[in-house]
């Protein structure tokens, strides 16, 4: 009985996986049908502003960066962690992020249309 319930609960765990990577299939074709994989453009970018947080800029863009580094450094004051994010689209074209204890003080762009 015991091995009949550990068989049915994973079935219903692998159940749910498979639903799960299925709506993120189903997010992402239709993200590609409906932006031609070119979901970051420069509106986007000019919408960044120094200063605002991580949080802030993922409302912005849309979806997380991929992150690139993250360095603990020593300050007059401290410590501070400087982390750097990356988007990429499928033409190219990016966006580079560094925020400075989650807040943005540097962004770069490169082919964004």
């Amino acid at each position: 009985m015991r091995m009949l319930i550990s068989v049915c609960l994973l079935s219903v765990i692998g159940l749910a996986g498979a639903i799960a990577y299925t709506d993120i299939w189903l997010m992402r074709i239709i993200q590609t049908y409906a932006y031609g994989e070119t979901w970051i453009t420069a509106a986007h970018f000019r919408q960044l502003q120094i200063g605002m947080s991580y949080p802030n800029a993922l409302e912005v863009l849309g979806r997380p960066g991929k992150e690139v580094s993250s360095t603990r450094i020593s300050t007059a004051t401290g410590e501070a962690v400087v982390t750097t994010y990356s988007w990429h689209n499928a033409d190219g074209s990016n966006v580079i992020l560094v925020f400075v204890d989650d807040q943005l003080v540097e962004k770069a762009r490169i082919g964004l249309h």
